[in-house]
């Protein structure tokens, strides 16, 4: 019973195999092709036509696993297949572990897995990766591996408390033994142990390294006088910030860096700061950050493309040399409280909060002028009474301007995304229009405005009454803030309210080059048809539009 049993077993494990021998090669007829190669080869092709038809003859009416097995069977004279070819087929699984087990078909394929030129572990147990990589090390040249691609497994709840988190460290260090040109190691939620202290080997034939783990870990460069001079790629998704300055240092060939899901090393509520210093790179991307960054400090004289999108502390401090960088996507979103306050008058603009800063910068495609930078800022009103310490540093929004990038941010579209939850909002808009780098710069304005935000709270619309702290003042409506750049004006969720008129002739006294305004209704309010247009008759100088909700092309006044 235990023999038949096991040859039972030993079935199944030939017949799976076999079907993924099949899947692997059937598709394009591969398997036929190489063996079609080899009789060619020693000069049988008469022979290797009537040996399949003998082999398609007795597979008929049994499983299509048959005719590989019969063929497998033959492992001696014109009718093997060389090594390569074999790989060839192995290859085609994309698999370690199924490459490992079709050695149940013939002993010529016993080991012939630590040859491969991909090593890709999908499936594969926790403890059994390390030990294959030092079989793989230990029975092959290790200068024919291309790909070593680990993507482990994710583990049920269950196990994780029984069963011990790989080690990342002892991990790469096997890996680094086969000396890849590619790394890619992908690790769930679970399998490495939280801030391990992680050393990255010197690959020194590395051109590419991607390191994913959804638990954070420290990762730290090699040790002094290690380097990686061949690495141009480097991603990195789950790691600490605190070693990156260090391990960029160390690539002296890097053009691309992706940073995600970067974490404090060892509280998610610390501040990060972020350095990147580098002679060669030419792609920046930072994104995702798990913790809220201080600092952000970029010098990169070679960098053509920067990507940053940050949680941002209400203190950041953003320092930026790419003065060779066309494409910029830089958003920060701030998780405190940024008062927009004038230190003169505090009733001026009091009580809202900064949400988001983000500026755009593209290159121009083939036959198509350059388009300004766009500079878009998003405010939400709040009603809570602010202390001095919390009064809004004009820096925190200018400083974002002062980067250093290819792109002239002496010519600026500004975007102003409102949420005023039904109160006014001329105040803030001509606070921030007063700061020097915007006053100076803009060209177009485009302001939205949004009563409730769905991810605000709260998300009912408030009373807006003579004692609101936004409540209309004379203060903004006297001061004169000189807008000489300023050639149009897009009002999206124009409702038509006095205050409204307010804004638009303020604007018009400010800007003198102004020479288009655009008007968008609300969907909620509908403005006097009548009063919009005695507005724009009043001011002929200026070319008007109005678009009703209803309307699909503007309407001129």
């Amino acid at each position: 019973m235990d023999n038949t049993g096991g040859q039972a077993q030993s079935y199944l494990i030939t017949l799976t195999v076999t079907n993924e021998l099949i899947a692997a090669t059937a598709a394009s007829g591969a398997f036929w092709d190489v063996a079609a190669y080899s009789c060619r080869k020693s000069g049988e092709r008469d022979r290797y036509v009537q040996k399949r038809a003998e082999i398609d003859e007795a597979a008929i009416g049994a499983p299509p696993t048959s005719a590989i097995c019969l063929w497998c069977r033959q492992r001696s004279g014109p009718y093997s297949l060389p090594d390569d070819l074999l790989l060839l087929v192995l290859a085609r699984l994309r698999c370690v572990r199924t490459a490992a087990r079709a050695s149940v078909l013939s002993r010529r394929w016993r080991g012939l897995w630590t040859r491969l030129p991909a090593l890709l572990f999908r499936d594969v147990a926790f403890r059994s990766v390390e030990p294959a990589l030092a079989h793989a090390v230990s029975s092959a040249s290790t200068d024919g591996v291309f790909l070593v691609d680990i993507q482990l497994p994710k583990r049920e709840w269950a196990l994780r408390a029984s069963a011990p988190c790989v080690s990342v460290a002892s991990l790469l260090r096997a890996a680094a033994r086969l000396s890849p040109e590619k790394l890619v190691l992908c690790l769930p939620w679970g399998a490495a142990a939280m801030f391990e202290e992680v050393e990255l080997p010197s690959f020194q034939r590395a051109t590419s390294i991607s390191l994913t783990s959804w638990s954070p870990i420290n990762l730290r460069a090699p040790s002094a006088g290690e380097s990686l001079p061949a690495l141009t790629t480097l991603v990195l998704s789950g790691c600490t910030a605190d070693g990156l300055a260090a391990l960029v240092a160390r690539c002296l060939r890097l053009r691309t860096l992706r940073f995600s899901r970067p974490g404090s090393s060892c509280n998610a509520r610390i501040p990060l700061d972020i350095t990147v210093r580098s002679s060669s790179l030419r792609e920046l991307v930072i994104e995702e950050t798990q913790a809220y960054v201080n600092r952000i400090d970029v010098a990169t004289p070679m960098l053509e493309h920067l990507t940053v999108s940050a949680l941002a502390d209400f203190r950041l401090r953003v320092s930026v040399l790419a003065p060779m960088a066309a494409s910029v996507t830089w958003r920060c979103r701030y998780y405190k409280d940024i008062w927009l306050q004038d230190d003169d008058d505090r009733t001026r603009s009091a009580y809202w909060t900064l949400d988001m800063v983000s500026l755009l910068s593209a290159p121009p495609a083939a036959a198509e002028r350059r388009r300004p930078p766009v500079l878009r800022l998003d405010a939400v009103k709040n009603n809570f009474r602010a202390s001095a310490s919390w009064t809004q540093d004009v820096r925190q929004v200018e400083q974002h301007l002062w980067m250093e990038v290819a792109a002239d941010l002496s010519v600026l579209d500004l975007e102003l995304h409102l949420t005023t939850l039904g109160h006014v909002y001329g105040a803030v808009v001509f606070f921030l229009l007063k700061i020097h780098r915007i006053a100076t710069a803009v060209h177009r304005l485009k302001l939205r405005v949004a009563k409730l935000d769905p991810e605000t709270i709260p998300t009912e619309e408030e009373e807006c009454g003579e004692c609101c702290n936004c409540a209309p003042t004379n203060n903004w409506r006297s001061e004169v803030v000189t807008l000489t750049e300023l050639t149009e004006v897009e009002i999206d969720g124009f409702e038509g309210d006095d205050h409204e008129f307010d804004v638009l002739k303020h604007l018009l006294k400010c800007a003198p080059m102004l020479k288009r305004m655009t008007l968008k209704q609300s969907h909620k309010v509908a403005p006097s048809d009548a009063k919009v247009h005695d507005f724009f008759k009043a001011h002929p100088f200026v070319e008007c539009y109005y678009i009703s909700s209803s309307d699909t092309t503007p309407m001129a006044c």
